[in-house]
C-alpha cells in the first residue's frame, strides 16, 4: 500500500518489513486468483451466451468492462468511500497520521486514470490469449 502514497508519506512509513512481505502474497495471490477466474469465466461465458467463438473484438471489448468496472468500485468504494469518507484511519499507515497525502484528490483521481489506461491492454492481453487457446 506505500507505494500508492505520496513520497512524502512513502518516506516516513520505510521498507517493507520481512513479515509485510510475506502477508502481502497472502493476499495478492488469492486476488489474481480471482482476477484470472473473472475473466476465464467471462470468456467462457461469452461463448456459451453467443453459441459460437468470440471473436478477439468480443472479447477484448468484454475483459476491458469487466477492468474498468474492478477500478471504478476500487476508485469509489474502496478509495474514496471508505478510505477518505467513512473510515479513513483504516489506510493510514503506522507513522504517517496526520499527512496530506491520505486526503489527497489528485492522486486517488491519478490512480483511477492509470487503472483505465491499463484496462485495455489487459484486454488485448486476454483477448489474444483466449484466441490462442481457442486456435489450439
Amino acid at each position: 500500500m506505500a507505494a500508492r502514497l505520496p513520497s512524502r508519506c512513502q518516506s516516513q512509513v520505510g521498507p517493507i518489513s520481512e513479515k509485510a512481505k510475506r502477508q502481502r502474497y497472502l493476499f495478492v495471490i488469492p486476488f489474481f486468483g480471482v482476477m484470472i477466474a473473472a475473466m476465464a469465466y467471462t470468456v467462457t461465458r461469452l461463448e456459451m451466451v453467443l453459441g459460437t467463438q468470440p471473436s478477439f473484438l468480443v472479447v477484448f471489448a468484454s475483459i476491458v468492462i469487466v477492468f474498468a468496472i474492478f477500478n471504478l468500485v476500487d476508485a469509489v468504494i474502496i478509495d474514496f468511500l471508505i478510505l477518505m469518507v467513512l473510515w479513513p484511519g483504516l489506510g493510514v499507515l503506522p507513522g504517517t497520521e496526520g499527512m496530506a497525502g491520505y486526503k489527497d484528490p489528485r492522486l486517488w483521481t491519478v490512480n483511477l486514470l492509470k487503472g483505465f489506461a491499463l484496462a485495455p491492454i489487459a484486454g488485448a492481453l486476454v483477448a489474444g490469449a483466449a484466441y490462442l487457446i481457442y486456435l489450439a
